[in-house]
């Protein structure tokens, strides 16, 4: 029996089998949305991530066990998708992207990539990653804040012109108007970020000192501001700097942030729908 009998009862399956998708990050977000493309049928995937499993990746993303506590989550991520699709074309990067490596990351992936999500934590890493698909004529969406969050139905998908309250998307709109880019699908969120006990974060969740301005989500100013560690693509996590002299993000400094099973999960499913809905088209 085809483990993919019901979902072509759906949809045209050998749209998907045809297709590569590239995602970005294996944390909270793109572990779902990963996993989500397997299992609706996309044939080709490649998958980048440069970090491990650990304790407290258990309570949100999809590839983190105990059993798989300090694996490479590229390697946990083979295992379980080729579990699930044996006849899945999977490569895994375990790579960290950043403005000087993502023209040479890019060029080393030799074959036509149909879709990109980019599921990351590094606001650096992430214009990179869409001014790289803006040059190669790359579809892409980008997930924005889903930390400090806890109604994923508040969930939203749109130009980022048209977003509103996410204090990430004010600052990536200003970035990428800098870089000449006027147009990005984003995933974000219309909740305002919670502390522990229920209440707003300065009004719009970001800290002073970590980057962002407090009260108005906008950078500081520099490249150096922009190098801000974010949760799943969430709120700032704190100064990040830049990258270790490994290539691998240094941990970030600053308050740790509150994140919950069932809102990443969301915002990742909803990423694979909308990819798999447009190679359809």
């Amino acid at each position: 029996m085809d483990f993919n009998e019901r979902t072509k009862l759906l949809i045209d399956d050998e749209k998907l089998a045809g297709a590569t998708v590239l995602v970005f990050g294996l944390g909270g977000v793109g572990s779902y949305t990963a996993e989500a493309l397997v299992r609706m049928g996309v044939g080709h995937l490649i998958v980048c991530d440069s970090d491990t499993v650990s304790i407290s990746n258990i309570n949100r993303q999809l590839i983190a066990l105990h059993s798989t506590v300090g694996r490479l989550k590229v390697d946990v991520a083979r295992e379980r998708y080729l579990d699930i699709n044996p006849e899945l074309d999977m490569r895994t990067r375990n790579s960290f992207i950043l403005p000087e490596n993502a023209t040479d990351f890019f060029d080393s992936i030799g074959t036509e990539v149909d879709y990109v999500a980019d599921c990351i934590d590094i606001v650096s890493g992430k214009l990179a990653i869409i001014t790289e698909c803006r040059n190669r004529g790359i579809p892409v969406i980008s997930c924005m804040g889903t930390g400090s969050k806890l109604h994923p139905e508040l969930f939203r998908i749109a130009d980022i012109k048209k977003t509103s309250v996410c204090p990430l998307c004010r600052v990536m709109r200003r970035e990428l108007r800098n870089r000449g880019i006027e147009k990005l699908t984003v995933l974000f969120s219309t909740e305002e970020p919670v502390k522990a006990d229920g209440t707003c974060l300065n009004g719009v969740g970001e800290t002073a000192g970590d980057g962002l301005k407090s009260g108005t989500g906008e950078t500081a100013g520099g490249e150096q501001d922009i190098r801000t560690r974010i949760d799943e693509a969430g709120e700032t996590a704190g100064a990040h700097g830049s990258a270790a002299a490994d290539g691998k993000p240094e941990k970030a400094a600053g308050r740790v942030i509150g994140s919950i099973a069932t809102v990443p999960s969301v915002a990742g499913l909803m990423i694979a729908d909308f990819i798999a809905k447009e190679l359809l088209k």
